[in-house]
């Protein structure tokens, strides 16, 4: 009997009161918390230029598109850029006005729209210009700037860049006797009058920052001298100038 109840002896299996009870589960936001704050730290990506060919148009009408959606996005307006260049210049005037070969560089700081640009210019060129022939006076330096208009971002064309440059500049610079005469009493020039320029060349998309393009061309540029704001007798003269340059945007 006593073997039959210990064979027929039942085992408990109720859970031991000991025994650790078993994790909760996590919550949801918690467990999102994390890549929600990394998303919102995140900048949301740039919107890229598409490339669909729709019905009706064809490959250049393409090109076009792309083109215009990657130069002059609609999210960007308005960039900051600047131009650079060396320049050869050559200074025609009367018989009896100012000639000379002179070089330097100009460079602009601009704000670029999509359609227009404004800018600040400046000049430095050195060399030897009499003014005239028997003055007996000449300047070696010129240096100044104004302001500028140009065609802003609408210069970006395909992988090329043309941007035509209205402005004005004032220029200084000391006046001198020549070698060949006696010293005379000093005086400082200073010539102005309007410009024009244009900067065209091939430009590409910068990898560092997906917004800026960088290229480099030809620069061709013309001012005409109306007058002398200063003491030293500048007369009227033509300048042509010629060059190699930076175009950013």
């Amino acid at each position: 009997e006593r073997i039959l109840l210990r064979v027929g002896h039942r085992v408990s299996t109720a859970p031991d009161a000991a025994a650790p009870a078993a994790p909760s589960a996590i919550p949801a936001d918690l467990l999102g918390s994390s890549q929600s704050e990394e998303s919102e730290r995140r900048p949301p990506p740039r919107r890229q230029p598409t490339t669909v060919q729709v019905p009706g148009e064809d490959e250049a009408d393409v090109a076009r598109r792309y083109y215009r959606e990657l130069y002059r996005p609609a999210e960007n307006p308005l960039t900051v850029g600047t131009t650079v260049r060396g320049v050869f210049t050559m200074l025609e005037g009367s018989i009896e006005g100012a000639t000379g070969r002179i070089g330097g560089a100009s460079a602009e700081l601009w704000l670029r729209w999509n359609f227009i640009g404004v800018g600040l210019s400046g000049t430095v060129l050195g060399g030897r210009v009499p003014l005239g022939v028997d003055s007996g006076r000449e300047t070696q330096v010129l240096g100044g700037g104004g302001p500028s208009l140009s065609l802003g971002r609408l210069a970006l064309i395909g992988r090329g860049f043309i941007d035509l440059q209205l402005g004005y500049d004032v220029l200084a610079g000391p006046v001198r006797a020549t070698p060949d005469t006696p010293d005379t009493d000093a005086a400082t020039a200073v010539p102005h009058g309007p410009r024009v320029r244009i900067d065209f060349g091939l430009i590409s998309p910068s990898r560092r920052r997906a917004r800026a393009h960088h290229g480099f061309g030809v620069h061709v540029g013309y001012q005409r001298i109306v007058g002398d704001l200063g003491g030293g007798g500048f007369p009227s003269a033509n300048m042509l100038s010629v060059g190699l340059g930076y175009f950013g945007v």
